[in-house]
């Protein structure tokens, strides 16, 4: 896709010899996933570029009544847990949802997650501090195990006490990479700051930060380096974070058991998760539990582009669906019993696509 120059690298060329306007045309289609940054032998930020480009559209052209719910998806968490069950209701219903694909653009065929009443904040509050803890630690949780899934986030603060931490979740809000993925780098660098103000305090006292969702952790560690560069806060957030399962593995010391033996797993690697090891801790941990795991993998996005997939029409459900197809086939070729990833919106994709069962390998610790 371009004017002239195509492709992401054509983007920036573009907006720089034929005009924004040339550029912006076509900049929606990126989803900021990063692999373009990943193959480019001098690591250009190719995405942060074309984040630039829609950032300085929108000053004239505002975004799409979509695109701005999209990026709005930590208040409509914060609003699903409060009407929980209602806002669940809601979800399933078939007119509900027709109302919101013509509304708002959402697609009706795509299946939403449900939101938990009671917050993985709430059920975290008032517990006790570990007595004599061997390290300290901030779990930051983004929007999905605070607000959908808070059992997992209990089963990931609890194998972290158990291992001797002593577990902090400081005030914060999601880590804003939509924003990045829309072009919106104001709020992008709103959410920067706040995080980076009340996780800074943390790292200058010698906690670790991890993150369980995939997303989160490169927001911190690779994005807001970028969006904040003078801020020496943001530099000491980024050196103190860690993928949960990469912690998890260094922790508990390569510890084994059996208790998965006979189980055979494919894993799916998100795209941000690409640069930050490929998943390789969270395979080598399921591996210490005795399951047989297998990286499958398409070479692109699974097609999902965070929240991409969930916008109706052919640039959006179907395209994403066109998109996984082949990493889909893998997947149901590869004769695993189930599917193993860290992000969420994959998982909603690759559960549609496939038909296999999914579980989060924070599933497998409970």
């Amino acid at each position: 896709f371009g004017h002239i120059y195509p492709g992401p690298m054509g983007l920036p060329w573009t907006a720089e010899v034929h005009g924004l306007d040339k550029a912006a045309a076509y900049a929606d289609l990126c989803i900021s996933c990063g692999l373009c940054k990943e193959i480019c032998p001098a690591q250009i930020d190719m995405p942060l570029l074309i984040a630039e480009i829609k950032h300085e559209d929108h000053k004239d052209n505002p975004p799409s009544l979509t695109n701005r719910v999209l990026m709005g998806a930590e208040k409509a968490a914060q609003m699903g847990s409060r009407f929980a069950p209602l806002s669940n209701w809601s979800l399933r219903n078939p007119l509900f949802r027709w109302v919101m694909e013509k509304a708002v653009g959402i697609d009706r065929r795509r299946e939403m997650p449900a939101f938990a009443r009671k917050t993985l904040r709430d059920r975290w509050a008032g517990r006790s501090p570990v007595v004599d803890a061997k390290r300290k630690v901030v779990f930051f949780h983004d929007i999905f195990v605070n607000h959908n899934e808070p059992e997992l986030g209990m089963a990931a603060l609890k194998r972290l006490e158990s291992l001797g931490c002593a577990v902090e979740l400081p005030e914060q809000r999601a880590s804003g990479y939509p924003y990045i993925g829309y072009g919106d780098l104001d709020a992008a660098r709103t959410a920067a700051v706040y995080n980076v103000h009340h996780l800074a305090k943390y790292a200058a006292q010698g906690y670790d930060i991890v993150a369980t969702e995939p997303t989160a952790a490169y927001c911190l560690k690779v994005s807001y380096p970028k969006l904040l560069p003078h801020n020496k806060d943001a530099k000491l957030v980024a050196e103190k974070t860690r993928e949960y399962f990469a912690y998890l593995l260094e922790i508990e010391d390569g510890a084994t058991n059996e208790s998965l033996k006979g189980k055979k797993f494919g894993f799916h690697c998100s795209c941000h998760q690409r640069p930050l090891g490929v998943g390789e801790e969270a395979m080598a941990w399921v591996r210490n539990q005795g399951a047989e795991i297998e990286l499958i993998e398409s070479g692109t996005c699974c097609g999902m582009g965070g929240t991409f997939g969930m916008k109706a029409g052919a640039l959006g459900y179907d395209l994403a669906n066109a998109v996984g197809a082949p990493l889909f086939a893998s997947f149901k070729e590869s004769g695993v019993e189930a599917i193993v990833t860290e992000s969420s919106v994959c998982s909603i994709h690759l559960k549609e696509g496939t038909g296999l069962p999914l579980m989060h390998p924070l599933e497998l610790l409970r």
